[in-house]
């Protein structure tokens, strides 16, 4: 296994700049097996409060990119408490939680009401919970695959996407046996090239996806023309809004210039939105949802005959906690529409005085817009690396793209968006004021089966 080598506080190695894989070796004894005997559970509590207090500190002024999208303790603390009451609970069997089945179906009528499903007239709109984004885009695309070969007879199947769309399409492709296609996007607007899509499209394409908005550029992707594109070849668009899902809807209701990408275009035919990002529950969860429940069930897995007994779940995750489910509806409840519009307000002026913060940089461009909910900057000058390298030693944490060098940063409401608010126009330069535990509320205004052989 090798021996552990010499850390920081922060659990970098510090000869080699990178993360350990024994972080706080030097503090804390290495767990190499199971301990013969247990810890007082005083002396374990201590030990991890020490350490998420020091973590937590990373990242509580604001100088960090995506992973936290919220930032408020005290909501965090609300959700723990929600947590604590189902964490032990196993809703795979509904038949001693049924309460998990009312707040995974109003997390899932509200993630629809979100998406316009009402605007719905050729199916029963439906959706999961899944583990995250991922989990859910590796759903829709089972979903894609599992349609076409039942309906289509589709035996090579291969699925579509922009270069700019999340990794975790190449993974579900990976997974499931199907050929990933990309296709380029426009180099100017860094948006999907919709005619791209069309020239990769053959007699085996499941499906392919549009960005709303794209991690690496902020950008959206022209979602209507790729709706009219799966209305004229009858394969099925899947909108990514892992990012945007919780954001851009409220943005569009304070009347920012958001174009719409959801249910109301015909060609739409699934959605994935985290209600661990801005959505602000727990990290662990995430909504799919399908224009019509032939899609969703074809999710659906059931073992009638097991010596154990029948066995069923609507997706591919057995047992779950309770805890996630019941803190995401609770967050989402608790916080309502004026909540959401509230923090969504923050972000969107946030992400613009970083764009005017970008664009008033020599050498530097922006591709978002008033419409994004995060700044991406292109460097011509410098290298993604060196800036990224920079930022972390000024106590900065932002994500690097490539080709096209360009560093990023998805921000969120108070108070990690404070730092921003305050001084946009030295974003190059963080301040040297100390980092604080927030402790302010929230706002109140405004079937897997793998693919057959043949």
């Amino acid at each position: 296994m090798g021996e552990p080598k010499p850390s920081d506080r922060s659990g970098f190695e510090i000869e080699e700049g990178t993360m350990s894989s024994y972080p706080y070796q030097d503090r804390f004894p290495v767990n190499r097996t199971l301990p013969e005997h247990g810890r007082p559970r005083d002396e374990v509590l201590a030990e991890m409060r020490a350490l998420a207090a020091e973590e937590d500190a990373s990242w509580e002024g604001g100088r960090v990119s995506g992973t936290m999208y919220c930032g408020d303790h005290d909501h965090y603390s609300f959700m723990n408490d929600v947590f604590g009451l189902y964490a032990h609970v196993n809703i795979l069997q509904r038949d001693i939680c049924p309460s998990a089945t009312r707040y995974e179906g109003e997390v899932i009528a509200m993630a629809l009401d979100l998406m316009h499903a009402d605007a719905v007239t050729d199916g029963e709109p439906v959706g999961l919970v899944t583990s995250g984004g991922t989990g859910s885009i590796c759903h829709a695309v089972l979903a894609f695959r599992e349609v076409a070969r039942e309906e289509r007879g589709v035996t090579r199947p291969n699925f579509i996407k922009p270069e700019t769309g999340h990794p975790a399409f190449d993974k579900a492709c990976h997974l499931f046996g199907i050929e990933m296609r990309h296709v380029p996007v426009d180099p100017v607007t860094m948006q999907a090239d919709v005619e791209a899509v069309r020239a990769a499209i053959d007699d085996q394409t499941i499906g392919f996806m549009g960005s709303a908005c794209n991690y690496g550029y902020g950008t959206i992707d022209p979602i209507e023309a790729l709706s009219d594109l799966a209305v004229e070849t009858g394969l099925p668009l899947h909108v990514d809004g892992c990012l945007g899902g919780f954001i851009l809807p409220f943005g569009e209701e304070l009347g920012f210039d958001i174009p719409p990408f959801d249910f109301r275009h015909p060609g739409v035919t699934s959605i994935s939105a985290d209600t661990h990002k801005y959505g602000y529950a727990f990290k662990g969860t995430s909504t799919v949802l399908f224009r019509d429940k032939r899609w969703r069930n074809s999710q659906y897995f059931f073992l009638t005959d097991w010596t154990g007994g029948k066995y069923c779940s609507p997706g591919m995750d057995g047992s779950r906690s309770g805890g996630l489910l019941a803190a995401t509806w609770a967050a989402m409840v608790q916080l309502g529409r004026e909540g959401y519009r509230s923090y969504a307000e923050q972000i969107f002026e946030t992400s613009k005085a970083m764009q005017e913060a970008v664009r008033r940089t020599p050498s530097c461009a922006s591709w978002a817009t008033r419409r994004s909910c995060s700044a991406s900057r292109a460097t011509s000058s410098t290298s993604t690396t060196s800036t990224t390298s920079c930022g972390r030693r000024a106590g900065a944490s932002t994500a690097s793209s490539t080709p096209t060098p360009c560093t990023w940063r998805s921000p969120g409401p108070r108070p990690r968006t404070a730092w921003w608010r305050r001084s946009p126009t030295t974003w190059r330069q963080p301040s040297s004021t100390p980092r604080r535990r927030a402790t302010s509320p929230p706002p109140r205004a405004p079937s897997t089966a793998a693919w057959p052989a043949a």
